[in-house]
């Protein structure tokens, strides 16, 4: 799948400024942004709901325009759009149905082992669980058997375990199946599972590679600086950036991760002392997807 120069205007805004992408077949991708940043429109964009104001968009090296290789595309939306008085078999049933799946029954029964419905097939989708509504609503798109599956944010609003489940049933239709997953995310968990991380920030992608290099890529290869701190506040947050060599600070409560070209966790550990900060332990471990987010977009993570 590809995308070259991609624009999106609003009348008054620009929501996506010449981004350009292109997924490889048979890679589990996500596109990783903070919300508001345009990943839906990406995706919609992809899926022939929302027209780009410049550039163009090529699915197995055919331009989206021709409606047939859709044929061969899943889409899974962010909010679920199933039968809701239907029970999730019926609502399977009804989706093969509607695509000519032969030998239905059979796998609708599949499909719910692999999902993990079996034990639900019976129950009306309004009595659901957000997560259980999710694995539907994937379920729905799986029985296609797709080329190319393309969900927008499939992991949101659910609780770990559910969120896991969904990432390892994503990443084996990858790796059993050999088809290509693309989708938008905002949970750094999901994003290291990924054989490529697109990372968005204002419209513009400003990062893109496989997670492991990507965390490498962060200044002195990828090294951070962990501190606990008898205390943190704004001010001593504020003083800490205006030490030398610091180049973004992650705070999470007492514990701050410094990201800085010279990681010498004792020399700084002895300037925040200078300035007021009580250290409590230092040491330097490798980067994760959490800081590669923060130094590239400059926001903070919020799962």
């Amino acid at each position: 799948m590809t995308s070259y120069g991609l624009n999106l205007k609003t009348r008054r805004n620009l929501i996506l400024d010449n981004v350009d992408l292109d997924i490889k077949r048979g890679e589990l991708v996500c596109l990783l942004g903070p919300s508001g940043t345009g990943k839906s429109t990406i995706i919609e964009a992809i899926v022939g709901r929302k027209s780009p104001t410049k550039g163009n968009i090529k699915i197995f090296d055919k331009d989206i325009k021709d409606r047939k290789i859709y044929d061969n595309v899943g889409f899974v939306p962010q909010h679920a759009e199933l039968y809701m008085n239907q029970t999730a078999e019926q609502n399977l049933l009804s989706s093969a149905t509607k695509w000519g799946i032969k030998d239905a029954k059979k796998k609708v029964d599949n499909i719910l082992s692999t999902v993990g419905l079996s034990q639900r097939k019976d129950l009306k989708a309004n009595k659901l669980s957000g997560g259980q509504l999710k694995l539907l609503s994937l379920g729905m798109e799986l029985i296609r058997n797709p080329e190319l599956l393309i969900l927008d944010e499939p992991t949101t609003g659910l609780d770990p375990n559910t969120r896991d489940n969904i990432i390892t049933i994503l990443s084996r239709i990858v790796t059993k199946q050999h088809k290509t997953v693309f989708f938008t995310t905002h949970f750094m968990d999901d994003a290291e599972e990924c054989d490529e991380v697109i990372i968005i920030a204002k419209g513009k992608i400003v990062a893109q590679g496989l997670p492991s290099k990507l965390e490498k890529r962060l200044p002195c290869n990828g090294r951070i600086i962990n501190i606990i701190l008898d205390n943190v506040t704004d001010d001593l947050l504020k003083n800490i950036g205006k030490i030398e060599g610091v180049e973004k600070i992650i705070s999470e409560g007492r514990s701050i991760k410094i990201i800085t070209e010279e990681p010498n966790a004792v020399e700084l550990a002895q300037k925040i002392g200078e300035i007021g900060g009580v250290v409590n332990k230092t040491e330097i471990s490798n980067a994760t997807m959490k800081e590669v987010f923060v130094y590239y977009t400059g926001e903070d993570v919020k799962e």
